[in-house]
Formats: C-alpha cells, sequence, structure tokens
C-alpha cells in the first residue's frame, strides 16, 4: 500500500513539474514574440510607461486580447492567433496581472 501512494505521489509531482515547464517555456516565448514583434515597430522604448499609462484602453484580460489582436493587424506581422495568445499572456503576467 505504501509503495502505491508513493507512485501516485511521484506521478502528480511529475505532473507538476511538467506543467509549470510548459508555462515557463509558453511564457518566453511570449516574451520573445512580443521583443521580436513589438518592440521592434511600436514599442521602442519605454515600454512599461507605455503599457501601463492611466489612461490605458485596456481594463481586462479581454482588452488586453483585443488591443493585442489590434496592434498585430496594425502592424501587418504574420503571426498565429496561437502566438498572439502567447503575447498577451506575457503582457498580463508582466505588466497587467489580470485574473
Amino acid at each position: 500500500m505504501k509503495s502505491l501512494i508513493s507512485i501516485t505521489l511521484f506521478l502528480l509531482s511529475m505532473n507538476f513539474i511538467a506543467q509549470v515547464k510548459a508555462e515557463d517555456i509558453e511564457a518566453h516565448a511570449g516574451k520573445e514574440l512580443f521583443k521580436e514583434n513589438c518592440m521592434g515597430s511600436c514599442h521602442k522604448h519605454d515600454t512599461d510607461e507605455l503599457l501601463l499609462r492611466e489612461d490605458s484602453i485596456v481594463k481586462d484580460r479581454q482588452d488586453l486580447s483585443r488591443v493585442v489582436s489590434f496592434c498585430v493587424s496594425n502592424i501587418g506581422i504574420e503571426i498565429f492567433p496561437e502566438d498572439e495568445k502567447l503575447i498577451a499572456d506575457f503582457l498580463n503576467k508582466k505588466f497587467y496581472k489580470f485574473e
């Protein structure tokens, strides 16, 4: 019985570690996509000040996703919707902290 519990706990911990690693990989990918596509065109300087200004139109997670989509379309970069989500997730984690 103890070995079954040990094996179960081991498998659960491995699953948790795999999820954390996947989140880290996605966060890094979002950061790199932002650096490559957004900082090179619109967000060259003072990114913190620009993204966190008081008159920001971004009030929640949905607004953030819409703004990222708008920017991608406006700039004319060709990335997948999944990449837009990675950028929005990165911005949310680093700057906005919406739930």
